[in-house]
Protein backbone atom coordinates (compact mmCIF):
# COMPACT_ATOMS: atom_id res chain seq x y z
CA UNK A 1 0.00 0.00 0.00
CA UNK A 2 0.96 3.67 -1.20
CA UNK A 3 0.32 6.82 1.13
CA UNK A 4 0.52 9.49 -1.02
CA UNK A 5 1.78 12.74 1.43
CA UNK A 6 1.18 15.14 -1.79
CA UNK A 7 -0.61 15.76 -4.55
CA UNK A 8 2.46 15.76 -7.16
CA UNK A 9 3.72 12.45 -5.69
CA UNK A 10 4.84 9.97 -8.52
CA UNK A 11 3.95 6.57 -7.94
CA UNK A 12 7.32 3.92 -8.28
CA UNK A 13 7.90 1.76 -11.60
CA UNK A 14 9.48 -1.09 -12.20
CA UNK A 15 12.55 -1.32 -13.56
CA UNK A 16 12.66 -1.92 -17.40
CA UNK A 17 15.87 -3.74 -18.41
CA UNK A 18 18.08 -2.42 -21.36
CA UNK A 19 20.61 -5.33 -21.10
CA UNK A 20 21.92 -7.10 -23.72
CA UNK A 21 24.66 -9.49 -24.09
CA UNK A 22 26.97 -9.25 -26.74
CA UNK A 23 28.64 -12.36 -27.72
CA UNK A 24 32.18 -12.16 -28.32
CA UNK A 25 33.49 -15.35 -30.51
CA UNK A 26 36.06 -16.94 -28.76
CA UNK A 27 35.55 -15.96 -25.17
CA UNK A 28 33.65 -16.35 -22.36
CA UNK A 29 31.61 -13.12 -21.54
CA UNK A 30 31.06 -12.35 -17.94
CA UNK A 31 28.42 -8.65 -17.34
CA UNK A 32 28.85 -8.22 -13.97
CA UNK A 33 26.76 -5.91 -11.82
CA UNK A 34 26.96 -5.13 -8.64
CA UNK A 35 26.48 -2.17 -5.64
CA UNK A 36 29.31 -1.41 -3.87
CA UNK A 37 27.06 -0.40 -1.22
CA UNK A 38 25.84 -3.54 -0.14
CA UNK A 39 28.58 -5.88 1.28
CA UNK A 40 26.77 -8.82 0.14
CA UNK A 41 26.69 -7.37 -3.26
CA UNK A 42 30.18 -6.09 -3.00
CA UNK A 43 32.03 -9.56 -1.94
CA UNK A 44 30.28 -11.95 -4.19
CA UNK A 45 31.62 -9.44 -7.25
CA UNK A 46 34.87 -9.77 -6.04
CA UNK A 47 34.76 -13.81 -6.35
CA UNK A 48 33.25 -14.14 -9.55
CA UNK A 49 36.25 -10.90 -10.20
CA UNK A 50 38.61 -14.04 -9.12
CA UNK A 51 37.23 -16.73 -11.07
CA UNK A 52 37.10 -14.59 -14.10
CA UNK A 53 41.35 -14.40 -13.56
CA UNK A 54 41.39 -17.70 -13.45
CA UNK A 55 40.52 -18.47 -16.67
CA UNK A 56 42.73 -15.66 -18.01
CA UNK A 57 42.26 -13.99 -21.47
CA UNK A 58 39.67 -16.83 -22.04
CA UNK A 59 37.04 -14.13 -19.83
CA UNK A 60 36.26 -10.89 -20.72
CA UNK A 61 34.56 -9.41 -17.55
CA UNK A 62 33.05 -6.35 -18.09
CA UNK A 63 32.17 -4.91 -14.50
CA UNK A 64 29.30 -2.39 -13.80
CA UNK A 65 28.87 -0.90 -10.37
CA UNK A 66 25.14 0.36 -10.57
CA UNK A 67 26.00 3.26 -8.39
CA UNK A 68 28.35 4.83 -11.00
CA UNK A 69 26.83 7.89 -13.19
CA UNK A 70 25.46 6.96 -16.15
CA UNK A 71 24.77 2.91 -15.37
CA UNK A 72 21.11 2.51 -14.11
CA UNK A 73 20.44 5.13 -17.22
CA UNK A 74 22.21 3.05 -20.05
CA UNK A 75 21.01 -0.73 -18.99
CA UNK A 76 17.36 0.61 -17.54
CA UNK A 77 15.76 2.17 -15.24
CA UNK A 78 12.31 3.93 -14.80
CA UNK A 79 14.02 7.34 -14.42
CA UNK A 80 14.50 6.95 -18.16
CA UNK A 81 11.96 8.42 -20.11
CA UNK A 82 10.80 6.56 -23.06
Amino acid sequence: MILPFSEDMAFPRQMISNYRYRPVEGKIVIDLFYNAFCSKSDIEAHRVMNVARGFGDLVLLNSHEIEEPGIKERYGSSRVSS
